[in-house]
């Protein structure tokens, strides 16, 4: 790209490229395989060609920009420090995940316990947030949702219990429907749809999805970016 994005691709860069990218008020950039690549259980990241420079010309022309990953083996805070370590400068406040936008979209409807399928990268937002989170367990009680994120964990009690809670009148949330993620090994599976998959077969429930491509994920981050989702 010119204005040192990148060297050496000028002729594949149109105008009307050029000037799409002069008359942004912000950016949403995707994470694997569109900044880095990493292998399949999303370690060892490095920058794919013209990232660094990409997020450094949006930086220097004072724009606003988010790293928005489908990925929550990793608390946001945590897949920036990653991405810092791995040479590209973004700021704990510049990344979001799936639970970032949860976090919006269950305090907004009140939501108070939310039985969560993952780890502490899909767990840490919501406690951060002020919202109980209860593990896939037999006595887990009443829960407002269950949330669904990377969980190769996952068991059939813990099937169950999310489908209890489902029964019981909770609404089931998926951090991402995407069928894999693109890593340096090629396709890597993820685990947010199979699982809600599963959920749905056994309950007939509906799905609310909080990753991209969501108009729910769209408006956190046209809010964390101070601009209209528009």
């Amino acid at each position: 790209m010119t204005d040192g994005v990148t060297d050496g691709v000028t002729d594949a860069v149109t105008d009307a490229v050029r000037e799409r990218l002069r008359d942004a008020r912000g950016f949403i950039f995707d994470m694997d395989g569109t900044l880095v690549l990493g292998d399949r259980v999303n370690h060892g990241l490095r920058p794919l060609p013209g990232a660094v420079a990409m997020l450094e010309w949006v930086r220097d022309r004072g724009l606003p920009y988010v790293v928005f990953t489908n990925g929550t083996n990793r608390s946001p805070a945590h897949f920036a420090q990653v991405l810092r370590e791995a040479g590209l400068p973004v700021p704990e406040d510049r990344m979001m995940t799936p639970a970032s936008s949860a976090v919006v979209m269950f305090t907004r409807r009140g939501y108070k316990r939310v039985m969560v399928l993952g780890g502490d990268g899909l767990a840490l937002p919501l406690r951060e947030a002020g919202i109980e989170v209860v593990p896939p367990a037999d006595e887990a009680g009443p829960v407002d949702a269950v949330f669904v994120g990377w969980f190769p964990e996952f068991t059939m009690p813990a099937l169950q219990a999310a489908c209890e809670a489902v029964w019981g009148g909770a609404t089931l949330f998926s951090a991402s429907e995407t069928p894999f993620f693109a890593s340096a090994n090629g396709r890597a599976l993820g685990t947010s749809r199979a699982i809600s998959a599963m959920i749905r077969s056994l309950t007939g429930c509906g799905l609310r999805i909080t990753g991209k491509p969501s108009l729910d994920a769209l408006r956190a981050a046209a809010s964390r970016l101070g601009v209209r989702p528009a």
